[in-house]
């Protein structure tokens, strides 16, 4: 498998990837040579923060690769998982389902052994469910 680094640095005039990025694995790749996408499986050795990956996807988007849209999608080892990263979970979820945003402001996550209980602060459990909040989540 080849990383990041070893696949895309070349194109990648003037921005230096950062090393957690740079030597993670990809382990798929999918392009829409006619609408000018790249969708990457990934997989990190540990969590890394969303900012970091958005701003890999605009740097190769911008790259002399010439793409319209790049999405990466992170695997992590599964017993890297902490209640910590939570926010940087909700940071992608409000990004694809972005009337989510209001309702998990300031939401809240504790880990009991294997489930993932969330605390709304302004309420929209309803609303969570309809946008199958629980199921996205539990994919990321």
């Amino acid at each position: 498998m080849k990383t990041l680094g070893e696949l895309f640095k070349r194109y990648l005039d003037d921005t230096s990837l950062l090393p957690s990025v740079e030597q993670a694995a990809v382990q798929s790749m999918n392009i829409d040579t006619q609408k000018r996408t790249m969708e990457l499986d990934v997989a990190f050795s540990q969590p890394v923060e969303r900012r970091v990956l958005f701003d890999t996807e605009k740097s190769l988007a911008k790259s002399r690769l010439n793409l319209n849209f790049v999405n990466i999608y992170p695997k992590f080892p599964k017993d890297s998982f902490s209640v910590d990263y939570y926010p940087e979970l909700i940071q992608e979820l409000s990004r694809k389902i972005a009337s989510l945003n209001g309702t998990v402001k300031d939401s809240t996550a504790r880990l009991e052994g294997d489930r993932l209980t969330v605390s709304l602060k302004h309420g929209g459990k309803e609303r969570l469910a309809s946008k199958k909040f629980d199921k996205e989540l539990s994919r990321l």
